[in-house]
């Protein structure tokens, strides 16, 4: 028999282990037992989910290790002993000790795996006295970036008090007052941050008197480390929390060169390379997004989907002003993004016989399992040839369009579903569907079907972004226009019979 085989080498490399512990530093009442709670951390390498409800199962081989120091003088001293019983391996420690400042530190290890341990300290200031008890809820995240498009991206603190201090403000015993305020580290010390909490415009979204706080896109600062911190009067005390949070920064020092700079649309092949782009060890691996436009005013193509290698070989469309662009993400979703300039020039003619040919490669492409490739190849052919392509179908059974759309189907299904993948499966039928004068109802019918498909997908993984949007809208538009297209050809059609 005939054979052939092929081999690859992957390097697969471990996320950090995620600790998320809830609490934050706070003044607490010596006179009550306490909770520190790090039952949501978890190890993002392994899939751990109920089959019914899909909630994340705990992680048996995840060790917990927690220790205690006295502070003097905002150090950190000597290692204390636990107080008798207490439990110092499990995801939750209680504890109930005498006043003073105290330093609680979490080790989150999962030995033989070749994983980083995680930890993390706070403090906790017990006094004499009663106090309310404030308890910030685990962050979201270890590091966040300083923008976002989906609200479940942002940064936000979460607090609460105490059950009694809640039933006491709930029959008018108390009204309580908060107070926010930030702080930023520098140098090692934390500084007052330029941040004005009680801007609900620019900065923040609950302003600093309430129990909560959250911050717009684009108010934090890209790498910083921010220590917000919560004050609450009312009570026989004031009540004091904080929490340390970490900003995210997008990946830097690198760029993007193309070899040639100029060439002819579908027959030069166009290698795009990101080098010498670097982030902080812990935001690795980097991947990176190609794209193209023929101009800075038409709309940006997808090239291809989120890869970890820095090249990509092409072919494009015609851009006589044209642009590429890169995106370069970390681990944690920061992005950066450059362009370069380039020339495309028009195509060659083309016969029938060899667009054929190229629809039988977008075919091929999909069967190869180059999803990419071969909605790259759709958005090219209908971007250049439509009419001509369309033009070709007097001896065929399936015309281009609808043959085109077919090809579009087995390739959006044959590859993960994400949001590059969906902006580019999106250009991609914007492409197909761009003339309303060649759609047939079948075409239509294919068309509407995967728009919505892609639309539900979005919707499914927490929303589209504005590029997949556009597209997917004007795609949509074709069709309908479309339809009213035909509807009136009919009307016209049965009133003159």
């Amino acid at each position: 028999s005939v054979f052939s085989d092929a081999q690859v080498a992957l390097d697969v490399r471990a996320q950090p282990l995620q600790l998320l512990m809830s609490g934050g530093d706070r003044r607490l009442s010596a006179a009550e037992p306490f909770d520190v709670d790090a039952s949501r951390s978890y190890d993002p390498n392994v899939c751990l989910f109920h089959a019914q409800t899909g909630k994340l199962l705990e992680d048996a081989a995840l060790l917990f290790g927690w220790g205690l120091r006295a502070v003097a003088n905002g150090v950190a001293a000597e290692a204390l002993a636990f107080p008798a019983g207490t439990t110092t391996t499990g995801r939750v420690l209680q504890l109930q000790l005498p006043p003073g400042t105290y330093a609680i530190t979490l080790t989150l290890s999962k030995p033989s795996t070749g994983i980083a341990d995680s930890t993390t300290t706070l403090f906790v200031e017990l006094i004499v006295g009663a106090c309310p008890s404030i308890v910030f809820e685990a962050l979201t995240e270890l590091k966040f970036n300083p923008t976002w498009s989906a609200s479940t991206a942002r940064v936000a603190l979460q607090t609460s008090l105490d059950a009694a201090s809640l039933a006491l403000q709930a029959a008018g015993s108390v009204a309580f007052a908060y107070e926010w305020k930030a702080y930023v580290r520098v140098a090692g010390a934390d500084m007052p941050a330029d941040l004005d909490l009680g801007d609900m415009g620019a900065v923040t979204t609950t302003g600093l008197s309430g129990p909560n706080l959250a911050f717009r896109s684009g108010a934090l600062t890209a790498g910083a480390l921010y220590r917000f911190a919560l004050t609450v009067t009312g009570g026989p005390q004031p009540a004091f929390g904080a929490v340390m949070v970490q900003m995210n920064r997008a990946p830097w020092g690198g760029g993007l060169s193309i070899s040639p700079t100029s060439g002819f649309a579908l027959v030069t092949a166009f290698e795009l390379r990101a080098s010498g782009w670097t982030d902080d060890v812990d935001d690795l691996p980097l991947r990176y997004g190609f794209e193209f436009a023929r101009d800075l005013v038409t709309r940006v193509v997808t090239l291809a989907d989120l890869q970890f290698l820095p090249a990509l070989g092409v072919t494009l469309a015609e851009g006589e002003s044209g642009f590429a662009f890169v995106r370069v993400l970390d681990a944690y979703g920061a992005e950066t993004l450059v362009r370069t300039p380039l020339v495309v020039g028009p195509p060659p003619v083309l016969s029938c016989d060899d667009m054929v040919q190229l629809l039988e490669e977008a075919e091929l492409a999909v069967l190869l399992g180059a999803s990419s490739s071969a909605k790259r190849r759709l958005q090219m052919l209908a971007d250049s040839f439509g009419r001509q392509l369309a033009a070709c179908d007097t001896n065929s059974s399936l015309p281009s369009l609808n043959r085109m759309l077919a090809i579009s189907a087995s390739a959006s299904a044959s590859a993960v579903s994400t949001e590059t993948s969906r902006r580019q499966s999106a250009g991609t039928l914007d492409a197909i569907l761009q003339d309303p004068d060649l759609q047939n109802g079948a075409a239509q019918a294919d068309g509407s079907v995967q728009l919505a498909a892609l639309a539900q997908e979005a919707a499914v993984d927490g929303g589209a972004d504005q590029a997949t949007v556009d597209a997917l809208v004007s795609a949509l538009g074709s069709v309908l226009v479309a339809n009213v297209s035909r509807a009136t050809a009919v009307q016209y059609d049965a009133t003159n019979a």
